[in-house]
C-alpha cells in the first residue's frame, strides 16, 4: 500500500491525523505508566528513633516470601515486563527471604546518624489494644543512596484491624506507657471480618482411635516466660497431658512439636525436637507459648503425638554399626542413611563421661525430607529414638526426655562399649488441639498438689 502523496491532500491529512491520534495515545499510556509507578500504594513514611536514626517504611507485604528490589523509575516499569525482559531490564533483588508461615513484611530504610545494625522492636497499637513485638530481620548495607535496607517480618499480628500503627523503638529502652514514636500508620493486608472462638472447659478430651489424649490443665510459667524473646506477646505455660488406651494409663507416646493458633490465621509452632517428651505412666508436663492478643478470646493449642511402642515394622529403621568411643572428650559427627521415607542425616554425639562413668551418646535429626513444616498435615510424620544395642548384646533405653530445650536423645553407657546398633523409627503424628483462653491459665502459685 503506497503512502499518499501532496495529489490526494483529504487522504494524505487522514493518515497523518490517524498517527498522531496512536502516537498520543502511545504518550498518554506512557505518562500513566510513570504516574502508576510513581504514586502506587502509600507515600514512604519516616520516623525518628530516640538517638536520632531515622526509619522510612517504603512498603508493606503479607505473604510467605519477599524481596527487596532496587532500581531506578524505568527499572520498576520495566518490572512489568514478559519475565524474560523483566529480569533483564528490571529492578535487581537486594534482599529476600521466605518463611514456612505467612508474615507481616515491612520494608524499610535507615538513614541518618546510625549506619550499622539498628537493634529495634516494635510496638503494635490497634482497635484491639497494644503489643511489643520482636520482628526478624534481615538487613544489608550499600544500597545506591548510601543507605541501608531491611526488612522486618513476623508472623503474629493483630488482623482484626482495618489500620494498624506500627511504633518502632531502640532494643532496651524502657518506654512504659508512652509512644516510642509516633509510628507508621499502615493498612492491615490481611483485615478480614475475623470470627472469634470460645475457650473449652479443661481438662479436654480428644479420642483417636481406641486413645484418648486429655489436656488437664495449663500452668503459667514465669520462669520461661522470664527468660523467652517472646515474652512480650505470649504466655508460657506448662501443660500438663495425658494419654489413656482403653481407659488405661498409655506410657507408648511421646510429643514431637507444639502448635498456637488464633481465628484470625496467626499461628506459632515448633518443628523441632525441643519439645520431645516421652510420657512417664501416661502423664507428662509439656511447655508451650500461648500469644493471644488483645482483642482475642481463645485460641487453639496443639500438639503433635507419636507413638513409640505400637509402631509399624515399615516404619522401623537402623543405624548399624556406629563408633561409640569418642576419639577426644567430644565427637560430633553426621551420619547419612536412606529410611522408606527417603534419606535422613542423623547427629551423633558422643562424650566420654571418665574412666569409670562410662560413655554418653547423643542421638537427634539433623536432616530429613520426610519430616514436616507443618504438624497438623495429615502425613506429617516425627523422628523417634527406640533403643540402642551394642556389639555384646546390650540393649539400652534412652533418657524419657531431653535436658532443658536439646534435640537429642542420650544414652549412658558403660565404658567397654565399642559400637551401636541404633533403632530408630518416623511414624505417622497424632495431632490434636484444644481450645484455651486467658481463664484456662492458672497461676503458678495456686497449682494443685497431686
Amino acid at each position: 500500500m503506497s503512502f499518499p502523496t501532496s495529489s490526494d491532500p483529504g487522504r494524505l491529512r487522514a493518515v497523518l491525523r490517524s498517527r498522531r491520534i496512536v502516537l498520543v495515545g502511545a504518550l498518554a499510556l506512557l505518562a500513566a505508566l510513570v504516574l502508576w509507578s510513581l504514586f502506587r500504594g502509600d507515600a514512604p513514611q519516616t520516623v525518628t528513633l530516640s538517638d536520632g536514626t531515622q526509619l522510612t517504611l517504603y512498603s508493606v507485604t503479607a505473604a510467605t516470601n519477599c524481596a527487596f528490589r532496587t532500581g531506578n523509575i524505568l527499572r520498576q516499569m520495566a518490572d512489568k515486563l514478559p519475565r524474560r525482559w523483566a529480569d533483564k531490564f528490571g529492578t535487581q533483588v537486594f534482599l529476600q527471604t521466605s518463611v514456612p508461615e505467612t508474615n507481616l513484611f515491612l520494608k524499610v530504610v535507615s538513614h541518618g546518624k546510625r549506619k550499622d545494625i539498628v537493634p529495634v522492636r516494635f510496638r503494635f497499637v490497634h482497635e484491639g489494644g497494644t503489643e511489643d513485638v520482636r520482628f526478624a530481620t534481615l538487613s544489608r548495607s550499600g544500597l545506591p543512596t548510601g543507605e541501608r535496607a531491611w526488612l522486618f517480618h513476623t508472623s503474629v499480628w493483630p488482623r482484626r484491624s482495618r489500620y494498624i500503627t506500627v511504633q518502632p523503638y531502640l532494643l532496651g529502652e524502657n518506654i512504659g506507657e508512652r509512644p516510642a514514636s509516633p509510628g507508621w500508620r499502615i493498612k492491615n493486608p490481611l483485615y478480614r471480618d475475623y470470627p472469634q472462638w470460645q475457650a473449652e472447659v479443661l481438662p479436654g478430651r480428644r479420642v483417636v482411635g481406641r486413645t484418648t489424649f486429655i489436656l488437664e490443665d495449663l500452668i503459667a510459667d514465669p520462669e520461661l516466660s522470664r527468660r523467652s524473646p517472646d515474652s512480650e506477646i505470649a504466655v508460657f505455660a506448662q501443660a500438663r497431658l495425658r494419654v489413656l488406651t482403653a481407659e488405661k494409663a498409655d506410657e507408648g507416646w511421646e510429643t514431637c512439636g507444639v502448635q498456637f493458633r488464633d481465628p484470625t490465621g496467626n499461628r506459632m509452632q515448633s518443628i523441632d525436637r525441643a519439645y520431645a517428651r516421652r510420657m512417664r505412666n501416661g502423664e507428662l508436663s509439656l511447655p508451650m507459648a500461648i500469644p493471644l492478643l488483645a482483642g482475642e478470646r481463645a485460641g487453639k493449642v496443639g500438639v503433635a503425638f507419636v507413638p513409640t511402642k505400637t509402631i509399624p515394622e515399615s516404619e522401623i529403621f537402623w543405624l548399624r554399626g556406629l563408633a561409640a568411643r569418642p576419639k577426644a572428650g567430644l565427637q560430633i559427627s553426621s551420619v547419612p542413611t536412606n529410611t522408606p521415607f527417603g534419606p535422613v542425616v542423623v547427629k551423633l554425639i558422643l562424650v566420654a563421661l571418665g574412666l569409670t562413668e562410662g560413655i554418653e551418646v547423643q542421638v537427634g535429626i539433623a536432616q530429613a525430607n520426610a519430616l514436616p513444616v507443618d504438624w497438623a498435615s495429615t502425613n506429617a510424620r516425627g523422628f523417634v529414638v527406640l533403643e540402642a544395642t551394642d556389639e555384646q548384646g546390650r540393649t539400652y533405653a534412652p533418657a524419657a526426655s531431653p535436658e532443658e530445650f536439646s534435640d537429642v536423645r542420650r544414652f549412658r553407657l558403660p565404658p567397654d562399649v565399642k559400637s551401636l546398633d541404633v533403632k530408630a523409627a518416623m511414624p505417622r503424628v497424632v495431632f490434636v488441639e484444644y481450645t484455651v483462653g486467658r481463664e484456662s491459665i492458672t497461676p503458678a502459685a495456686v497449682r494443685p498438689r497431686e
